[in-house]
C-alpha cells in the first residue's frame, strides 16, 4: 500500500457551475378549467402526454395545446395551469345578418365530436325565423354537447357546466358576442398565484376562455408581472368603431402586456398558435406580423374592419396576395409584441448576469475593481441583446461610477445606484413605400 498523496498535497476544488435561473421566454402556459390532475400545473412536451392524463379534443386546454404543438418549430414544452375556482358558464350570442334563401350554420364540438346545424332562410327572411330554426336544431342535440340554445331574434348559446369552453364555429352571416362572466372572488388571480408558486418557469399566458369579462380579468392580473398574455376574441364589435369592446377596453387601459387577437373561429386558438410560432425563437429575432400559423382559418375582412382593428391595436390573420399572414402583432397599449419580449429578455439577462458575478465571488468589493466587474457583466448582456436583434448593434453603452463618486450612505448600505445604460430598440420593418421610374 502506497502513501496517499493527500499526505503531501491536499487539493480542494470548488465547482462554480450554478447560475441564476432566467425567465422561460420560450414556454407558454395554457390556462383553463379541467379535472385531469389535482396539482395547479403540469409540464407537457407533446399531445401524447395530455392524452395520457385524460385530455381529449373536447377539452379547450387540449385544443389550445394542439394549436401550439402544431407549429414548426414549436416550443419544447408547455405548462398547463389548472383553473380551480369561481368559474363562469360559457355564454355566446349569435346575431344573424338577415338574408333571403341563405344557409346559416353553427358547428359545435371539435374533431370527430363536431356536429353542424344548418338552417336555410326563406324568401321573406327575418331574424326571428333564422334564430328559431337554429335554436330548434341545436336543442334537439343538447345532451350530446351540453349547450342549450335560446333567444328570439338571436341565438344565445349557454353551456351547462361552468368553466367548460366548447368549440363553436359559425357561418359568416352570423356574428358573435361572448358574454361569459369573469371568474368570481378573484378566482383567476388566486389560480395564477397558486400556479406560479408551483411553477413559474413560463412566460406567456394562453387562456382558453375568450369572453369580454374574462379577457379584462386576464389582462389586469398579468399587467404588473414580467410576463405577457395572448388572448383571442370573436366579438363582432371589435370590428366596428365601438369603444367598449374587448380590444378598445384593453387599449384604453394602455395594457402593455396583453395582445388581443381577433378570430371568428376562437376555438382554433389563434392566440395559442402564435405563441407556438413566436416563443421558440430567440427574443429579438422575430416579429409577430407576417407569420403563417398552422391550423387556424384566415379572416375575410373589409377595409373598414381592418382600419378598426388597427385603431384598436388588435391583430388578426388574413390572406393578402395569396399569402396567409398575420397583421400588426401589437400589445393592446400599442407597443409591438416582439419589443416587449425583447426588453423583458434584456432585463432578465442583465439581472441574471450581474447576480452570477456576485454569487460566484467570495464578495464583490465596493472598489473600482468590484464596480468594473459588474459593469463588465452588464456590457456582456448588452452585447448579447445586440447580437440577438433586440438592440441596434453598436448602440448599447453603459456608465459606472468610481468608488469616489458614490455616497457614504450608499457604501454603508452596500448599494451601487448609478450603474446605467442606454441602447436603441432594433424593431422591425412592417411597411415600406417604393417609388421608381421606368423608361423606354
Amino acid at each position: 500500500m502506497t502513501a496517499p498523496i493527500t499526505d503531501v498535497v491536499n487539493v480542494s476544488i470548488v465547482v462554480q457551475d450554478k447560475t441564476p435561473a432566467q425567465a422561460g421566454f420560450g414556454v407558454p402556459m395554457v390556462y383553463g378549467f379541467h379535472t385531469h390532475f389535482s396539482e395547479h400545473s403540469r409540464v407537457y412536451s407533446d399531445l401524447a402526454g395530455l392524452t395520457a392524463d385524460g385530455f381529449t379534443v373536447a377539452d379547450a386546454v387540449y385544443r389550445a395545446a394542439s394549436a401550439i404543438f402544431a407549429q414548426n418549430p414549436r416550443p419544447e414544452s408547455i405548462v398547463v395551469g389548472r383553473a380551480a375556482t369561481g368559474l363562469g358558464a360559457f355564454v355566446s350570442t349569435l346575431t344573424p345578418t338577415v338574408l333571403n334563401l341563405a344557409v346559416y350554420t353553427v358547428t359545435i364540438g371539435a374533431g370527430s365530436l363536431a356536429k353542424t346545424y344548418s338552417f336555410t332562410s326563406d324568401s321573406t327572411a327575418t331574424a326571428a325565423e333564422i334564430a328559431a330554426g337554429l335554436i330548434a336544431l341545436i336543442n334537439v342535440d343538447t345532451g350530446s354537447h351540453g349547450i342549450t340554445a335560446s333567444g328570439s331574434t338571436t341565438v344565445v348559446l349557454t353551456h351547462g357546466t361552468p368553466g367548460v369552453v366548447p368549440a363553436v364555429a359559425y357561418s359568416s352571416n352570423l356574428s358573435s358576442q361572448n358574454t361569459t362572466p369573469a371568474q368570481t372572488s378573484s378566482g383567476f388571480a388566486a389560480d395564477l398565484q397558486a400556479i406560479r408558486d408551483e411553477n413559474d418557469a413560463w412566460y406567456a399566458l394562453i387562456p382558453v376562455g375568450y369572453g369580454h369579462a374574462e379577457i379584462a380579468d386576464y389582462a389586469a392580473v398579468i399587467e404588473p408581472l414580467a410576463k405577457v398574455a395572448f388572448v383571442v376574441t370573436d366579438d363582432a364589435d371589435v370590428l366596428t368603431t365601438a369603444t367598449t369592446d374587448t380590444a378598445s377596453a384593453a387599449k384604453t387601459l394602455n395594457y402593455a402586456r396583453t395582445a388581443v387577437w381577433f378570430s371568428r373561429t376562437p376555438a382554433a386558438y389563434l392566440n395559442a398558435a402564435m405563441a407556438g410560432v413566436g416563443l421558440p425563437q430567440k427574443p429579438g429575432s422575430i416579429t409577430y406580423a407576417y407569420k403563417t400559423p398552422v391550423g387556424v382559418p384566415t379572416e375575410n375582412l373589409t377595409a373598414t374592419q381592418r382600419t378598426n382593428l388597427r385603431a384598436k391595436n388588435a391583430s388578426w390573420f388574413e390572406t393578402v396576395s395569396g399569402l396567409d399572414v398575420t397583421f400588426e402583432g401589437k400589445m393592446a397599449g400599442g407597443r409591438y409584441i416582439d419589443t416587449t419580449i425583447g426588453i423583458d429578455s434584456l432585463q432578465s439577462d442583465i439581472g441574471a448576469s450581474v447576480l452570477a458575478v456576485m454569487a460566484a465571488a467570495p464578495k464583490v468589493p465596493f472598489t473600482d475593481g468590484g464596480i468594473r466587474s459588474l459593469k463588465t457583466a452588464l456590457d456582456a448582456a448588452g452585447a448579447r441583446a445586440e447580437t440577438a436583434g433586440v438592440l441596434v448593434p453598436g448602440t448599447f453603452s453603459s456608465t459606472a461610477p468610481t468608488r469616489a463618486q458614490t455616497t457614504t450612505l450608499d457604501r454603508a448600505a452596500r448599494t451601487l445606484r448609478t450603474l446605467t445604460f442606454t441602447g436603441q430598440v432594433a424593431g422591425a420593418i412592417h411597411k415600406t413605400t417604393i417609388s421608381g421610374t421606368v423608361t423606354v
